[in-house]
């Protein structure tokens, strides 16, 4: 098996966030338990495995790992060091709170071999993370952020959100400047949504909230776009930037079409042509995994042409689809064969010209999600 990434789901969280769709719960009393078990599953799912896969990265997730104890952290990377060969330079982060995150904690996590950490920052203004439901301030996201630096990490993101209710282009652009100021190594900016069943998407139902305008969120998006590029940060997926060298490496391998196992309760693997994930509930994780059983609620086996829509989704969302793997991946020639709609996205400035790959223009992002179907459908049409 060629290197692969690991992404571990921690259930547990302070407070959960009002926009939050991920499985977490907000009673920590059944921790020790969950690691534990999840200490059994990577065993589990490793039997499957003759030799031990070579990981490049490991993603620690959430939920909020950073509430877990770094003694509890040390003895799952232990734990997956003995079933799992790593790479020389393996990239391992852990998404941190600024609420929960403790300089000493920091000093532990570079002792463990953590070299990435990811801040949820959210927002600079104070309104905009009461409103999303965020227990720290910006003053402590700041502080979080030093913390990190002053621990040794020379590799940390911090998540924004934009499109907030209340939100105005000059908030946004000062929540901008500070990320700016900061000088994380990579930015990560979504468009906040509203996802059935979360309290967020009630409060929107009730009328207690407005959706910022869609005008707008466009404008707060191409804001971002131009300002972190002229502060040296490279677009290279649709709300990822980073400084050269800082990719993500865990989501850039996702996003070229690697495999990846997943561990925690609602966790989403894909090892092989199988895509996975597990049951999203915290009690019935515990006892499938202490009866000696994998906790998949389900899979699917990704094959035929949903292979080729996939890859064509993942890349054009990423960094472009490279012609040549394409070709000897599903023996397609992309170039060749849907030249007519390259030609006119490239017109248009939907895409970058580029002799090496496809890749969609900041313009191009703007509807990333029009121009992967409109390719998609061209490639289908040009195979049959």
């Amino acid at each position: 098996m060629n290197q692969s990434g690991i992404y571990i789901h921690f259930p547990f969280c302070e407070k959960k966030c009002s926009y939050c769709d991920f499985y977490s719960i907000e009673n920590l009393s059944k921790a020790c338990i969950f690691t534990n078990s999840l200490l059994s599953e990577i065993e589990l799912r490793s039997q499957r495995h003759e030799s031990k896969p070579n990981l490049s990265s490991i993603f620690i997730g959430g939920g909020t790992p950073s509430l877990l104890p770094p003694e509890s952290i040390g003895r799952i990377l232990q734990s997956i060091k003995s079933h799992f060969s790593f790479g020389e330079d393996i990239e391992i982060t852990i998404e941190c709170n600024p609420d929960s995150t403790l300089l000493e904690n920091l000093h532990d996590y570079r002792k463990l071999g953590i070299n990435r950490i990811s801040l949820g920052v959210q927002s600079f203004a104070r309104d905009e993370l009461i409103s999303l439901g965020r227990l720290h301030t910006p003053e402590q996201a700041a502080a979080a952020f030093h913390s990190a630096r002053s621990a040794g990490f020379d590799n940390i993101g911090i998540d924004l959100i934009f499109a907030v209710p209340g939100q105005s282009a000059r908030s946004w652009s000062r929540t901008i400047d500070k990320a700016l100021e900061l000088g994380p190594n990579h930015i990560s900016a979504y468009s906040l949504i509203y996802e059935k069943g979360t309290p967020l998407y009630k409060s929107l139902a009730d009328g207690d909230v407005s959706r910022v305008r869609e005008n707008d969120e466009v404008i707060y998006y191409e804001t971002i776009i131009h300002r972190l590029a002229a502060g040296g940060y490279e677009h290279y997926e649709v709300s990822n930037f980073a400084l050269s060298g800082k990719y993500c490496r865990h989501n850039l391998d996702i996003w070229h079409g690697g495999r990846y196992f997943a561990f925690g309760p609602s966790a989403h693997g894909y090892i092989g042509n199988q895509r996975y994930w597990n049951v999203r509930n915290i009690d019935e994780y515990i006892f499938l995994v202490g009866k000696g059983r994998l906790p998949v609620s389900g899979c699917e086996e990704i094959s035929g042409f949903d292979c080729i829509a996939e890859r064509i989704m993942l890349g054009l969302r990423a960094d472009g689809i490279d012609p040549g793997r394409f070709q000897a991946d599903f023996g397609i020639d992309i170039k060749s064969d849907i030249a007519g709609l390259i030609e006119s996205l490239a017109e248009h400035n939907f895409i970058i010209p580029n002799e090496s790959n496809i890749r969609l223009s900041k313009k191009g992002y703007l509807i990333a999600d029009e121009l992967i179907a409109k390719v998609v459908l061209a490639i289908e049409k040009a195979m049959n």
